[in-house]
Parts: C-alpha cells; sequence; structure tokens
C-alpha cells in the first residue's frame, strides 16, 4: 500500500511554480534600496520648498531644481530595479524583470510627481 500525494489547489500549484521560499529576501532588500533612495529625494524636496512653503517660483519641469530631481528619481529607481531584479523571488528570469522594471518605473514617476508637483 503506497500513500499518494494529494492532489494541490489550482492556485497554490501556480504559486509553487513561480515563487520561491527565497522571495523572503525582498523583505530586507527592498528597504535596503528604499531608504537611500529615499534621502536624496527630501533633500532635493526640502531644497525645492524648505519648511515654510514654497515661494511664487514655477513649479514642475519650469522649476530650477527639476534636473536634479529627474536625476534622483532614476537613481531610485534604479535601486529599486536591482533589488527587486536580483533577489530571485519569481520565476521564470524575464517574469522578474518584467515586474522589477515595472515597479522601479513606478516609483521613479512617483518621485519625480512628489518632488516637483506636490508641493
Amino acid at each position: 500500500m503506497s500513500i499518494q500525494p494529494r492532489e494541490a489547489k489550482p492556485g497554490l500549484r501556480f504559486m509553487q511554480a513561480h515563487f520561491s521560499w527565497r522571495s523572503l529576501h525582498l523583505l530586507w532588500t527592498v528597504p535596503l534600496a528604499f531608504v537611500p533612495a529615499l534621502l536624496p529625494v527630501l533633500a532635493v524636496s526640502l531644497e525645492r520648498c524648505w519648511f515654510a512653503g514654497c515661494p511664487v517660483e514655477p513649479g514642475g519641469f519650469a522649476a530650477p531644481n527639476a534636473s536634479s530631481a529627474v536625476y534622483v528619481a532614476l537613481g531610485a529607481g534604479i535601486l529599486m530595479f536591482a533589488a527587486l531584479a536580483l533577489t530571485p523571488w519569481l520565476r521564470p528570469i524575464w517574469l522578474r524583470l518584467s515586474a522589477a522594471l515595472g515597479l522601479s518605473a513606478l516609483l521613479a514617476v512617483f518621485w519625480t510627481w512628489l518632488i516637483l508637483f506636490s508641493h
């Protein structure tokens, strides 16, 4: 008499095929990429408006520090891409790289909006 393994549920089968227990490394790699990227974003944001509020100046991409804001956001996106792409949390690799590219681009757009348009 042999014991037959139970058939896994369809959703669980997808999870077992595409996700790995190594995805728990995202719990330390994502904050490790996010916190150093946050510091320059806050510095550029404070350079623009300080604590008292923004002076009467053009906003958006016409602001004097728009280029530094874009560079900082691009750097934050690259850091997040590296954290998401190098951690083996999703298989196959093309799916992990696509998710990393999409999420890091979303983060870079959010930082640009936060620095240039939210004040």
